[in-house]
């Protein structure tokens, strides 16, 4: 089974918000998926700021915003008509994908990207820079990111093992009784396996910052 979702934005309609002086937010309606025979999620996202919470829903669901500092509001929605947001079923594996190519480099724009996840869906993401914050999965995660800011906040409880590398920057797991700063000169690397739950997560970065709190 095969369901293609191309230019979701322009088929959703853009709402503008309010916002700083100079600047234009436009976000789109919230797209939902059924899980119903779906055992993984594959999660593909273009540059910008990525916030992915785990629920305890049946439904995976998602919203693409636009933050533009330095275009008026039609270049903004223009731009913003280009992204193209695809959902794919292969399998069993949903297959989600929010590109926007290069139409927002040289600017302080960016993209808003918020996502709900069924807490019993492992999660693969790729990412390619700017800043993630994952809440509250309980299965496997795996993130590959090129350069910016991971932040994950798991449940222990549901965690069995960590590793985290970052080719330049840092890296840190704390976990309810201590903290683990990564070991490396430039590129550091944390690995921890004193859980006692299934998941496994993994968080590998170019450059940038991680930090993993387990609850």
């Amino acid at each position: 089974m095969r369901a293609l979702l191309p230019g979701a934005l322009a088929l959703l309609g853009l709402f503008v918000l309010s916002g700083p002086a100079g600047a234009t937010d436009l976000r789109s309606q919230t797209k939902a998926w059924s899980i119903e025979g779906i055992h993984a999620l594959d999660l593909d996202l273009a540059a910008g700021q990525v916030a992915i919470e785990g629920s305890d829903g049946d439904r995976v669901r998602l919203t693409v915003g636009v933050h533009c500092e330095d275009l008026s509001e039609s270049d903004c929605q223009r731009r913003a008509r280009d992204i193209d947001l695809e959902a794919t079923r292969r399998g069993d594996v949903l297959e989600i994908r929010v590109r926007n190519g290069s139409v927002w480099r040289n600017t302080r724009s960016h993209l808003r990207v918020e996502v709900q996840v069924p807490r019993t869906l492992p999660v693969d993401l790729e990412f390619k820079a700017g800043e993630l914050e994952i809440t509250d999965l309980g299965r496997d995660v795996h993130v590959a990111m090129g350069a910016g800011e991971a932040r994950l906040r798991l449940r222990e409880d549901d965690v069995g093992a960590v590793r985290a590398h970052v080719g330049v920057g840092d890296t840190r797991l704390r976990t309810r009784e201590a903290t683990y700063d990564g070991d490396g000169f430039i590129s550091r690397s944390v690995r921890w396996e004193g859980g006692h739950g299934a998941a496994r997560v993994k968080v590998t970065l170019g450059a940038g910052e991680v930090d993993v709190r387990l609850q």
